[in-house]
């Protein structure tokens, strides 16, 4: 296959599949095409390949003018050489480009195409006849490649529909392209839509994309509530109630874009804008203190937030709607003296105070962090206090070494796998401790305070 720089070529398709068989092709595959095509989403069909080309390199192009490469392994996907030659490219424009590689598995185990057994296994031995070892070693391990990326078992669904319908949602989703159904009666209106969608260029999402309207002038008397319906109604954006009785208005991306635009060119300096957006920024302003009495607010959307070696002595006031921070790492904060409200946190899965050496207690909102797996607090020597009587359902690992004024066993879950509590002034592991911890495997226990341990957990 020929090879040129993948990221260069311009995404013509969202979507290329890669599938082998006329029956697929005109069952599963036609309904698939006919759902996308309601949506907006462009995809390649091989009939409509240009006379007088060969097939090879047109596919070739396709594929790395695609957004996302769907491929449909059946039982007979292995006995066509070109369908595996089709899966070494995707794989490879995955590895190059970071293109998005969905698979469905259409009446084959995912074990037998990884480890090309059973009726796979044998089409995939016949088309290999003839062939050189690098040949046969290539397409084996895209096979095995493919096969362990996560994807739809037709045998899991009870009807077809059921299923298109969801891998056309989450094709969607991962395209961020979604088309307004509030023009479907509008005869032919569908098609321009989509041609406006081409042209938008929804795929390059490094810049922002102004639309202007020409038209006869409207009544400007409309209040928010109006406004936002309105906005509703045209798909740019969308409501969503999180926390009863209290609804989220989550905007398109395109807005979105545009107001971080508007945001950054209020001045070259966070501190001094209105809101703060980026990740970093919002991590930088806070850690050292340089907002000023413009900010009105943070937009809560990052995902992590890192600030080591610093000055603060607390982050926020309040609760803090959090949805998305799946991160907090406030390590050597040596004047943190209070960790800020986590109740709005839920999705948090790490959260790391480690010599934070200021930190009395750690609060009992993290009752919330059902989703946290980990909590690093080694080297807080001056932590006192954590919660009791909770049980949170994720958290595997936590680290207390080196607190040494730490007197209570932190018995924060029943399925913690690895704890450190070396250098603390805890005594023993208490005998509820022993009888719920069920897996936890490796204990680390030790100190001046601790003389003879009369309860272990049993996996210890």
């Amino acid at each position: 296959m020929a090879s040129s720089s993948h990221s260069a070529h311009i995404k013509r398709f969202h979507v290329f599949p890669s599938f082998h068989g006329a029956d697929v092709r005109r069952a599963f595959l036609s309904h698939l095409h006919n759902y996308f095509a309601n949506k907006g989403i462009t995809t390649f069909k091989d009939q409509e390949i240009e006379r007088g080309h060969t097939i090879g390199p047109e596919l070739v192009k396709a594929i790395r003018e695609s957004r996302i490469s769907i491929v449909l392994l059946s039982k007979n996907y292995a006995s066509s050489s070109w369908c595996l030659d089709e899966l070494v490219e995707i794989l490879k424009c995955k590895e190059d480009s970071e293109q998005i590689v969905m698979t469905i598995f259409y009446n084959v185990d995912p074990s037998s195409v990884r480890k090309q057994k059973g009726d796979f296994g044998s089409a995939f031995i016949k088309t290999c006849e003839g062939k050189t070892e690098d040949v046969k070693q290539r397409w084996s391990k895209a096979l095995t490649d493919v096969a362990n990326i996560e994807g739809e078992h037709f045998l899991n669904w009870a009807n077809e529909a059921d299923m298109i319908t969801k891998i056309t949602k989450d094709v969607s989703k991962k395209l961020n392209v979604t088309l307004s159904r509030d023009f479907d009666d509008m005869v032919g209106l569908q098609t321009h839509l989509r041609k406006m969608n081409s042209l938008l260029g929804l795929e390059r999402d490094d810049e922002v994309k102004m639309i202007g309207i020409w038209g006869p002038a409207g009544n400007r008397n409309l209040d928010v509530g109006n406004g936002l319906k309105t906005l509703a109604v045209k798909s740019l954006v969308r409501f969503e109630s999180r926390i009863v009785p209290y609804q989220d208005i989550v905007m398109h991306s395109l807005l979105e874009k545009m107001g971080r635009q508007v945001v950054h060119e209020q001045s070259d300096e966070p501190g001094k804008r209105q809101f703060l957006v980026e990740p970093q920024e919002i991590c930088d302003v806070l850690a050292n203190d340089t907002g000023t009495g413009s900010i009105v607010g943070i937009i809560q959307y990052f995902h992590g937030c890192t600030v080591l070696y610093n000055d603060l002595e607390k982050l926020w006031d309040g609760i803090q709607l959090l949805p998305n921070l799946k991160t907090i790492s406030l390590g050597f904060s040596e004047r943190l003296k209070e960790i800020p409200n986590l109740l709005e946190a839920p999705n948090l899965e790490t959260l790391t105070l480690r010599h934070c050496s200021s930190l009395v207690e750690l609060p009992s909102s993290i009752r919330n962090l059902h989703k946290l797996k980990e909590l690093d607090m080694s080297g807080c020597i001056k932590l006192r206090v954590v919660p009791t009587n909770i049980n949170l359902a994720s958290l595997e690992r936590v680290h207390m070494s080196g607190c040494s004024l730490l007197r209570t066993f932190p018995d924060l879950s029943s399925n913690i796998k690895h704890l450190d509590v070396r250098d603390t002034k805890i005594k023993d592991v208490p005998a509820s401790v022993a009888g719920r911890w069920s897996r936890c495997t490796w204990l680390q226990i030790g100190s001046k305070s601790l003389k003879r341990l009369t309860h272990l957990p049993q996996c210890v």
